[in-house]
């Protein structure tokens, strides 16, 4: 399992590492930006099973940010972290799915260590990993 986190803010991104480490994440990059993630999968020969990002300034961005994640950094599947409206999680879902993008997820932020949980479990084939080490 690799695990990519795009958090510009140390203490959210630390936050988010330790959560990982404690369900058996270990494999994991931290990256500012999704230009600097991008970077990293251009001089590596590994993809990432999981992306989490930060919610950019706008629903738009965030869309451009899953489809360059999906498209250039090599991430199997994207979740969203950020406090979106009810209104705002509902469309971005539904223009991930028309545009074919692996938005697996949209986490609240404080991330919470279940979310997480939940998350990884909907991704193929790490549902039993994740499910015998918590």
């Amino acid at each position: 399992m690799r695990l990519l986190i795009i958090e510009n803010n140390p203490f959210i991104s630390h936050d988010a590492q330790v959560k990982a480490n404690e369900l058996g994440v270990y494999s994991l990059q931290i990256c500012d930006s999704v230009e600097d993630a991008q970077h990293h999968a251009a001089h590596s020969s590994l993809g990432y099973d999981l992306a989490l990002v930060r919610q950019d300034e706008d629903p738009f961005s965030d869309l451009l940010n899953l489809e360059a994640l999906y498209h250039k950094g090599r991430a199997d599947h994207v979740a969203l972290m950020g406090n979106y409206s009810a209104h705002q999680r509902k469309a971005l879902m539904r223009a991930a799915l028309a545009r074919k993008l692996p938005l697996l997820a949209i986490i609240p932020l404080p991330l919470s260590q279940d979310d997480l949980f939940d998350t990884l479990q909907r991704i193929p084939g790490i549902a039993r990993f994740a499910a015998q080490d918590w």
